[in-house]
């Protein structure tokens, strides 16, 4: 068993809800990138990457990662940190098949506008890997039923996207990059399909 594939029996055991959310955004990713005409090994290598971009999760405790209510200042900090952790975990292995799926699970909380974490890189400056799971990730989290959370219905799931979300919730179209929003403007079917299908 290779390490990709151990990593993320791993995740399936341990934490059956990332490593399903981990799987639709592994499909969503490949999907997006085949939509932009991306070399079929560059779709392969991004659905790889969106299938292992949370499992830092696997060293945060299941008393915060399953918690029902709001994270405490100290308890959303210590998420933060899963970025971090699976970047290190994938260096670690010393394949070089994941270095790509390393750069995603450090760099796919960035945010377009600057606004993101770990390094606060803004547009250009975050890989385009990074970028692409970043929209499929947000996309897969508020389509999905969380311990803190009701799922989203798609067309929901696509306002809040292309429009912000209601005051106060944080998540607005200026954290994408805006030509993969663009795909989901006129293409949200191409989200909608491979979501259900995953």
């Amino acid at each position: 068993m290779n390490a990709k594939a151990a990593l993320r029996r791993l995740s399936e055991l341990r934490l059956r809800e990332t490593f399903a959310h981990e799987r639709r955004c592994g499909a969503l990713a490949f999907a997006l990138s085949e939509h932009l005409g991306l070399p079929p090994a560059t779709c392969a290598a991004y659905r790889h990457a969106a299938e292992l971009h949370d499992v830092g999760k696997l060293v945060l405790p299941d008393a915060v990662l399953e918690k029902p209510g709001r994270l405490s200042a100290e308890e959303y900090a210590l998420v933060r940190r899963h970025t971090e952790y699976g970047h290190d975990i994938l260096t670690a292995s010393g394949e070089p098949g994941l270095a790509l799926a390393a750069e995603v699970a450090l760099m796919h909380h960035e945010r377009w506008d600057g606004s993101g974490y770990p390094h606060g890189l803004r547009g250009e400056a975050i890989p385009p890997a990074a970028r692409l799971v970043a929209l499929c990730d947000v996309y897969a989290a508020l389509r999905e039923e969380r311990t803190y959370k009701a799922p989203l219905s798609h067309e929901a799931t696509c306002h809040w996207l292309l429009n912000g979300t209601p005051a106060g919730e944080g998540l607005h179209p200026g954290q994408f990059d805006p030509d993969l929003l663009a795909v989901l403007a006129t293409a949200p079917a191409l989200f909608h399909g491979a979501f259900a299908l995953a």
